[in-house]
């Protein structure tokens, strides 16, 4: 499918450092979202009188913004394309077709997504919808529980494709399971990814 091409021991070198930066990135993200929502008080509160009470995370909040943007950077980094400004979908795409995600509600709202028509990645849609379901850890598991895909997809670097670091992420997002989020799912994004010799660098939109 995708020609593999000759890497340099220092790029070898750059795509750990990278790696592990996304894992920390992606943790940062996660524990930001958590202090921002039991450390200030928002418009609307959620849960019981005798439990934490969550403020909702609304798409005003950097956080969830950053949050996004760290998830999106995972599922490129190491991303097989043959074109610079990439997209995910195309892969969750493939995905869809090979096999069916154990959790059905991962399904109706992938099929949400495809029923959506922007000029943008759809896979900003999924993320954002399974944020607000709280079930954003089913798409890493989706993924990562198909190792022949993955490893037809993703560069031997990508972080996708090690079961260790996959298992880490879903991890760190299994502490959002009880953080409210409202996200817009079609909202439009201010900002675009370029692919360059594996590593994706985010360009604002003008």
């Amino acid at each position: 499918m995708f020609r593999s091409k000759r890497r340099s021991s220092k790029l070898e070198h750059g795509y750990i450092d990278f790696r592990d930066m996304l894992l920390s990135e992606i943790l940062e993200a996660v524990q930001g979202v958590r202090d921002l929502c039991l450390n200030t008080k928002g418009k609307e509160d959620v849960g019981p009188s005798d439990s934490k009470s969550f403020r909702l995370v609304c798409d005003s909040d950097r956080e969830a913004d950053y949050l996004c943007q760290c998830i999106e950077k995972c599922l490129l980094f190491g991303l097989k394309t043959r074109t610079v400004n990439s997209h995910i979908w195309p892969m969750i795409t493939s995905l869809s077709r090979k096999t069916k995600p154990k959790n059905p509600s991962l399904g109706e709202f992938y099929g949400r997504a495809v029923n959506t028509k922007v000029q943008w990645d759809r896979t900003r849609i999924l993320i954002r919808t399974l944020l607000n379901e709280r079930s954003i850890t089913c798409l890493f598991e989706w993924i990562g529980t198909e190792e022949t895909f993955v490893h037809r997809w993703y560069q031997s670097y990508g972080l996708m494709r090690s079961e260790k670091d996959v298992k880490k992420i879903t991890g760190y997002l299994a502490q959002l399971a009880d953080i409210p989020f409202k996200l817009g799912p079609n909202v439009r994004p201010r900002y675009s990814w370029n692919i360059t010799d594996g590593f994706p660098g985010m360009v604002y939109n003008v």
